[in-house]
């Protein structure tokens, strides 16, 4: 039953992502990013 679960939180509206989320998420993906998009 665990992946019903997270199916369900996965349907709900994702939270904004605070800065440092972001930030963190550029790093990974190469500081070259210099827009910061996200998917």
């Amino acid at each position: 039953m665990k992946w019903q679960h997270q199916k369900l939180i996965d349907t709900l509206p994702k939270p904004k992502k605070t800065f440092k989320e972001r930030r963190m998420k550029v790093m990974s993906r190469g500081y070259n990013n210099p827009r910061g998009q996200t998917t």
